[in-house]
């Protein structure tokens, strides 16, 4: 009996460090303007301060270490018509957010391409959103 209120007690703890909410993405070098990203259980909202949206998928993947890394992932992405972005995207993968889930206010995060991990292509913090 023990060890399943312990298990249940878990569970709940565990589902209560899912993001929810509204965070602003600060951008390190600040070269995105203001942007708003509302998460949900499983999908996300990206609004930026020129009105243009972005709808996406959650995906959450658990760690040896135990954490959860969350990826953030466009359902469309937007077409480059610079053919060496189009080359990039083709062998590298499209880009996402990439960040540990946690229950803080401020958590940092990493955009980077899918095949590629490796490469951090910018970087920042989400800030939780009270308004």
């Amino acid at each position: 009996m023990k060890t399943f209120l312990l298990v249940i007690l878990s569970i709940c703890i565990l589902e209560g460090l899912k993001i929810h909410g509204t965070y602003r993405m600060v951008d390190r070098k600040g070269d995105y303007g203001t942007v708003y990203i509302d998460f949900g259980d499983s999908t996300y909202v990206k609004r930026t301060s020129e009105g243009a949206i972005d709808k996406g998928k959650i995906h959450r993947v658990k760690m040896p270490n135990g954490r959860t890394t969350i990826y953030l992932k466009n359902y469309v992405e937007t077409e480059d018509e610079d053919s060496a972005k189009q080359l990039i995207r083709r062998s590298w993968g499209n880009s996402v957010i990439e960040f540990i889930e946690t229950s803080n206010d401020t958590i940092p995060y990493r955009v980077t391409f899918v095949r590629n991990l490796h490469i951090t292509l910018a970087s920042g913090r989400f800030i939780k959103s009270y308004k």
